[in-house]
């Protein structure tokens, strides 16, 4: 297994990305992403706690006979109890590559993408996105409660506008958004890879930059710095940050 990470600012002037790894022969690899918005506080504090929530839930008595997708689910939980009352947010995803590596669990939060590909057959999966514009389920339920969207956004009551249907924080919209995350696992074998990143990478309002990111994670002479690199240079405006592992080294 070969792990690179890597962010830039793009055109940005502060950072508000957040990345986590952590990896180890026995208990597997964790990936966490966190993608701020309105500042950094909760994508810097979340990704300093997540790992040892993580590791308490893996490693507790009480949490042995609980599936992962059960523990990345309470993760998540905490996590959102952590930063109900703070006023700016943070997506959150979350992977988890058990020590046999045949198999990803996948949590999302957000609109911070992650995918799942392989080299030898070209097959990519790629997850959801929770934003207004790209997650019509999500859309819909906004405007079956009477909440304004238009042009990308919903707004609140102070008409205030955010693209994220789901994510961390964002008292302001605490009453429109959701905090329930989407799991999911995919199957890996020794020619797979898997992309951790942050919507700077590509996103639903970027997608002429998703084949051109697939097309290098296809590549295994590219680490994640490449990918990054190529995300500021076409350009995008938006930090950007990546994580990609290799299953064969």
């Amino acid at each position: 297994m070969i792990i690179s990470k890597a962010s830039a600012l793009g055109r940005r002037q502060y950072q508000e990305d957040r990345v986590s790894v952590i990896s180890n022969e026995e208990t597997g690899t964790f990936i966490s992403v966190f993608d701020g918005h309105g500042g950094s506080s909760v994508s810097e504090e979340a990704s300093t706690v997540v790992p040892t929530i993580w590791y308490n839930l893996s490693t507790s008595p009480e949490w042995q006979n609980t599936t992962l997708e059960q523990r990345l689910d309470s993760t998540i939980t905490i996590m959102e109890h952590l930063f109900r009352n703070s006023m700016v947010g943070s997506t959150v995803s979350l992977a988890f590559i058990p020590p046999e590596k045949n198999i990803v669990y996948c949590a999302i939060l957000g609109d911070s993408p992650i995918l799942v590909g392989n080299s030898n057959t070209g097959q990519v999966h790629i997850s959801p996105e929770h934003n207004v514009d790209t997650h019509e389920i999500d859309r819909n339920e906004l405007v079956s409660r009477g909440v304004v969207v238009a042009n990308g956004y919903q707004f609140n009551e102070e008409r205030n506008g955010l693209q994220l249907t789901r994510c961390l924080g964002d008292k302001p919209f605490e009453n429109q958004l959701s905090t329930v995350p989407e799991i999911y696992s995919v199957s890996l074998t020794e020619n797979s890879w898997v992309l951790a990143g942050t919507d700077g990478l590509f996103s639903g309002h970027n997608t002429e930059a998703k084949n051109p990111i697939i097309a290098l994670a296809n590549n295994p002479n590219n680490n994640a710095w490449a990918l990054v690199n190529a995300a500021v240079n076409f350009p995008t405006r938006d930090n950007v940050s990546a994580v990609l592992v290799r299953m064969s080294n």
